[in-house]
């Protein structure tokens, strides 16, 4: 019979078997059942320490992942807080807007009431006969050019021509 070897692939933690073959017909070499088991013991411990090391985090990794869910959970929280100051606000706005509408409303028909309750015979009558005034005649209207702005300003006594 040929020979046959066995060799452990560290890389790959498993056991490559080479076969032995006499003419035609190829048989898998038998394993020792001491060298198995110990065999899958040992691959089962490097397989587990390998899963710590694939999963494990390191501490500033940690550290930098708390930081960053404090940030966020401060970002949310100032939001929150700016979102119900908002709200707050509208409604205030709201209120305003209401009270400014009534107070509005209230101005109108107080007004309405004025005019409709004073008329423009009532007001002439009362300034000819209570104040003493009667309307301007030809000659005492003054009329001026304005050249410098909108308005006069009467410094003195109007001339009388």
């Amino acid at each position: 019979m040929a020979n046959s070897r066995r060799r452990v692939d560290s890389y790959r933690d498993r056991i490559i078997t080479t076969y032995e073959y006499d003419g035609s017909a190829v048989r898998k070499l038998e394993e020792l059942p001491e060298q198995h088991e110990e065999q899958q013991r040992r691959s089962k411990t490097n397989r587990s320490k390998a899963v710590v090391r694939r999963y494990s985090v390191s501490r500033g990794y940690v550290l930098f992942l708390a930081f960053v869910c404090i940030a966020v959970s401060a970002l949310c929280i100032m939001y929150l807080r700016q979102k119900a100051t908002i709200t707050t606000q509208y409604e205030t706005i709201a209120e305003l807007e209401s009270e400014y509408s009534q107070l509005r409303s209230n101005n109108d028909a107080k007004y309405n009431q004025v005019m409709d309750s004073v008329s423009i015979e009532d007001i002439k009558n009362a300034a000819e006969n209570r104040l003493g005034m009667s309307y301007a005649g030809a000659g005492q209207i003054v009329y001026y050019d304005l050249t410098d702005g909108s308005y006069v300003r009467q410094y003195k006594d109007v001339p009388t021509e």
